[in-house]
Formats: structure tokens, sequence, C-alpha cells
């Protein structure tokens, strides 16, 4: 069997419009957003467990008790998503890296979870890697339109993402928050808080959940495999592929 290997590279730049927004303190949540009848039920937690099986059952090895009520709402709020690009099924990135698309329900429309990747063949091999910023895109199909709906800087890392709906989103990570951080969590002490982003295309609304935190020194112990490499070893090995990641 060909050895094929996936290697970190260089990403060359999507034009789009990058969808951005500021979080609160500690769980709290923002009064002012949450009155304004937007997103105030939220998800049932059985469902989001159920849609990021995957993702759940990876961080439950060293968060055995993580469930989807585990994690806090912080903030929701209005949204707006207008794609603003053409999509072209044809081109080449796309076909290369159609393996990590994952369609709606209905079939009409595509997320591109790791939108800030790029997979392409080179010496015989096919390489992977990330800019250092993060997104999550999104393919209008009969639109024939496509940009981002998430889309963030290197302390956040977007790990999967599933339908709940026809048109709502949600989208699982991590992310390293800083000593002092002012406008997240305030903390003495850096950590690792995992993260869902609710998005309902139908009725506008983002909602950004939280929790729960693992401490720097802690994450450092558990020496964590990456997800995504994880992930993409196994949409990339098939009876032609077998492939090694370098860990991101």
């Amino acid at each position: 069997m060909r050895i094929v290997s996936l290697e970190m590279s260089a990403l060359l730049s999507v034009l789009v419009i990058p969808a951005s927004v500021q979080g609160m303190e500690d769980g709290v949540g923002d009064p002012g957003l949450l009155d304004a009848g937007v997103e105030k039920s939220g998800t049932p937690p059985a469902l989001i467990e159920s849609k990021l099986k995957d993702w759940f059952d990876h961080w439950r090895k060293w968060l055995p008790d993580l469930t989807g009520e585990s994690l806090r709402r912080q903030y929701a709020g209005p949204y707006s998503f207008i794609p603003p690009y053409p999509w072209d099924p044809d081109r080449s990135w796309v076909k290369l890296k159609s393996r990590t698309f994952i369609p709606s329900p209905d079939s009409s429309m595509l997320l591109d979870p790791y939108v800030t990747m790029e997979i392409f063949i080179k010496d015989g091999r096919v390489q992977w890697g990330f800019d250092v910023d993060v997104g999550v895109g999104l393919a209008d199909l009969k639109a024939e339109k496509f940009g981002r709906i998430l889309y963030t800087g290197p302390s956040m890392v977007y790990e999967e993402a599933a339908w709940l709906a026809d048109s709502i989103v949600v989208v699982a990570g991590r992310e390293y928050v800083f000593k002092g951080d002012p406008p997240l969590y305030r903390p003495d002490s850096s950590f690792y808080v995992l993260t869902l982003d609710i998005i309902d295309l139908g009725a506008d609304s983002l909602s950004h959940w939280a929790g729960p935190r693992v401490g720097e020194a802690e994450f450092t112990r558990m020496k964590m495999g990456s997800y995504i490499s994880r992930k993409m070893a196994s949409l990339y090995s098939d009876d032609t592929l077998s492939v090694y990641f370098e860990e991101n």
C-alpha cells in the first residue's frame, strides 16, 4: 500500500466576509440580548450530544463527566449571513476537500467545518494545513454562493460541526483564554475551554456556549491527540490511502 502523508502547509486565501462576535463574562450572558427573544430556550443538550457524538466521545477520554449540560450559554444575539462569493463545485480545492463537507438535512447547503484548511497534492502526496486563523464556511447550493459563517483568530480551534435542522448549525471547538483576558473571563491564569456556537440561519440568531475549563498545565499533561488529525485520518484512509498526520 502506498503511503501518503498529510502535512502542514501555507493556506491560500479565500475571499469571504468574516462574521465576528464578542463574549461575555463567565456564563452570565447579556440580559439585553437575551431579552430580545433570541435563542431564549436554547437547544436540548441530548440533541447536541447525538449530533456531535464523536467530538463528545473524544473529549470524554479526558473529561469523563462531560455532557451537553456542561456547557453554559455565554451570550445570544442577532446574526446575519449573506454568502458573498460564487460557489463552483468543479474547483480543485472543492473536490479535494469534499470528504470534509457536511450536507444539510435537505441537501440544500454544505458546511465546510475547516474553511481555512487547504488540502492539495504535491509531489504525489496529499498535504493539509491551516492558516493562523480559523473559520467555518457554508455553501448555498441553490444560490451557488459561498461564505464564512464563523471566523476568528488562532486562540480558537473549530473542531467539528453538525446540522441540528435544515437551517440550524452547531460548531464545536476549544478556545485558549489568556491570563487576564478582559473581554471574556478575566482569569487569573490561562486555560482552555470547550465551546459551542449555535447558528440559526432561518431566525438570524447566534448563541455561544462555553465550559468546562481545562487548566493549561492539565491540558499539557493530557497529551491530547488532535481531534481534527484523527478525523482527517479517518476521512482520508481507504483502500488506496494510508495516511500520516502531523498533530496540529
